[in-house]
């Protein structure tokens, strides 16, 4: 027993084994949960897990009577992350749910996290555990829509834990279910709980000014969203990701407003929270235009970032320029993005084919046939559920415009 576990401390299979042994040739030793706890963990934490192998082993656990307090909690913390893993996974041999032969029964009924979680906490209010059992259940919630019950669960962890680790990622999912939960009040909470977060120097700060001006984007204050984006924008410890996330979304609320005579939105604006510098005055539709074509080619110029980034950049670039009258570089711009297969695969072929399709529209528009008919032809060339549309519309072409193509 001691090798073994010794053994599966440091990640060397055999301690695996080892416990195996044990088991089979003391069933009544005392120490016996201690090893069936282990082998649990272990399989539920292998890569990949073995889910089955650690339900089986946790259920024989449970079987065990007079089992001391210590295993009890640990035996119940264990059962949520494996109510976590199943909920994730599907029930089959690719997720972790293999024949185990070390069992002979069916395994039992499988706990939700909800029901694993509750009664952990029920069980155990003195446990260490708590908080991250407490997140576990309120993201649990949060994921499936109950955003009333998820609120309540991270505003009771920050409660009964205000110093903990953990308490900062409560708040900052806490506003995250405010504007799940829909209303204005509960997004003005949102956006309130986020500045607090912003105004520290915790590792969700500048996540938290960036879901702040998302937030007041999706309230129309996207006067009041640009001054906080240029406020985020601003830091220098900001990483490349959020960057690019901040000036997509804040060329984005530049195109709206320039779409809009007055650009002002409607109604007496509520007042930003003080950590945040007033808004400037509104600009022109054109001035408004400007800064959104000079954002998105800012991103655009990245050299360091995913070719599916630099689509969108484009595409909503382009749609600037067609908002400004400029259909050359609109068509210009779209191009760019169809003619970029060299730059790499895409995990996300979204903005490409929105581009082709509205290259395609604007090359009808200008009687265009032959290019494209060449555009749609790549289209079809990508390995994409969308090529097959792409396909038919260069089939189309053929047919409606008489063009035949001589093969080499």
């Amino acid at each position: 027993l001691e090798a073994g576990l010794s053994k599966t401390a440091v990640g060397d299979p055999e301690g695996i084994e080892d416990l195996k042994t044990f088991l089979q040739e003391y069933p009544e030793h005392a120490r016996v949960p201690e090893a069936l706890l282990t082998l649990a963990e272990h399989h539920l934490s292998a890569e990949p897990p073995d889910l089955q192998r650690s339900r089986r082993f946790l259920e024989r656990l449970e079987s065990v009577s007079g089992l001391p307090a210590r295993v009890r909690e640990c035996r119940d913390y264990v059962a949520v992350w494996l109510a976590a893993a199943l909920h994730r996974l599907p029930a089959s041999p690719e997720s972790g749910e293999s024949p185990d032969p070390d069992a002979s029964a069916p395994p039992a009924r499988t706990i939700s996290v909800e029901e694993a979680a509750t009664a952990f906490l029920e069980r155990w209010p003195e446990s260490a555990s708590r908080p991250i059992v407490r997140l576990k259940l309120a993201e649990f919630l949060l994921n499936k829509g109950d955003s009333a019950n998820a609120l309540i669960q991270f505003r009771l962890l920050v409660r009964e834990n205000p110093q903990s680790p953990l308490a900062e990622q409560a708040r900052f999912l806490a506003g995250k279910a405010l504007v799940l939960a829909g209303g204005k009040s509960n997004l003005s909470q949102a956006i309130s709980e986020w500045d607090a977060i912003a105004q520290g120097s915790g590792p969700l700060a500048l996540h938290a000014r960036l879901e702040q001006a998302l937030a007041l984007t999706r309230d129309d204050r996207r006067q009041d969203a640009l001054v906080v984006f240029d406020a985020l924008l601003g830091r220098r410890e900001i990483p490349d990701e959020l960057r690019i996330t901040a000036l997509l979304a804040k060329g984005e609320a530049l195109y709206v407003l320039a779409q809009s005579r007055s650009a002002v939105a409607a109604g007496a604006p509520e007042p930003l929270p003080s950590s945040v510098p007033s808004p400037t005055a509104a600009l022109t539709p054109r001035e408004y235009l400007d800064q959104a074509i000079s954002t998105f080619q800012t991103v655009a110029a990245l050299s360091d970032v995913p070719p599916e980034i630099r689509d969108e950049a484009r595409y909503r670039l382009a749609r600037c320029h067609e908002q400004n009258g400029d259909l050359e570089s609109t068509l210009g711009t779209l191009l760019e993005i169809t003619n970029s297969l060299g730059e790499g695969p895409r995990s996300d072929w979204t903005w490409y084919f929105r581009a082709g399709l509205e290259a395609l529209r604007l090359l009808d528009r200008d009687r265009k046939w032959e290019a494209a008919l060449q555009l749609a032809k790549r289209l079809a060339s990508v390995d994409d559920p969308r090529a097959a549309e792409a396909a038919a519309y260069a089939d189309r072409l053929r047919l409606e415009h008489f063009i035949f193509e001589v093969e080499d």
